[in-house]
C-alpha cells in the first residue's frame, strides 16, 4: 500500500514537472532569462470595492500599471516601472455563485487556466501569481461571474 502510495506521488510530481517545463517553453526567450527580480513594498493597485465597481458575469478589464493605478485609497501603490512579469496576490469575492478570475498579459487570448477559483460567495479567495505583462505593459483580467477584484503587488520582474 505505501509502494503504490509514493509511485502516485512520483507520478504527480512528474506530470507537474512536465507542466511547468511545458509552460517555459512556451514563453518568449526574453521572458525567461535576464530578468532579475525587484520587491516592493506591498501595495494595492485594483480594489473594484471603492474604485471603478465590481465585474459583470463574463467580464474582462485592462491594466496597464506602467502609465496609472485605478486604486486611489490608502496604500495604493506608484505606477511600476518597466515589468516583464508582475508578482501578484489576486482576490476574488464572487457575487453569487462558483467563479474563476483569470490574469494574463493584455496581448494574449484568455488562457484555459484559472488564477483564482471562488467558491462561495461573500467570502474572498486568494491566490498569488506570477503574471508576465504584454508586450506594451499591460494585464487583463476575466471574471467569469459578477463579483469584487482586490490585486495588490510585491514585486516584479524587470532587465
Amino acid at each position: 500500500m505505501r509502494d503504490r502510495r509514493i509511485a502516485q506521488a512520483l507520478a504527480r510530481s512528474a506530470i507537474l514537472a512536465a507542466l511547468v517545463l511545458a509552460a517555459l517553453g512556451s514563453q518568449p526567450a526574453e521572458a525567461q532569462v535576464g530578468l532579475d527580480f525587484h520587491a516592493v513594498t506591498p501595495c494595492r493597485l485594483v480594489d473594484t470595492r471603492h474604485d471603478g465597481g465590481a465585474y459583470g458575469d463574463a467580464e474582462t478589464r485592462t491594466y496597464n500599471f506602467h502609465t496609472s493605478i485605478p486604486y486611489t485609497g490608502t496604500g495604493a501603490c506608484s505606477t511600476i516601472p518597466s515589468a516583464a512579469a508582475l508578482l501578484l496576490t489576486v482576490n476574488f469575492q464572487v457575487s453569487s455563485q462558483m467563479a474563476y478570475l483569470t490574469v494574463y498579459p493584455d496581448d494574449a487570448s484568455l488562457p484555459t487556466t484559472s488564477t483564482v477559483v471562488a467558491y462561495y460567495n461573500g467570502h474572498f479567495y486568494v491566490n498569488t501569481a506570477i503574471v508576465p505583462t504584454g508586450s506594451d505593459g499591460g494585464i487583463k483580467v476575466y471574471a467569469q461571474y459578477a463579483g469584487n477584484v482586490v490585486i495588490d503587488i510585491n514585486g516584479y520582474f524587470a532587465p
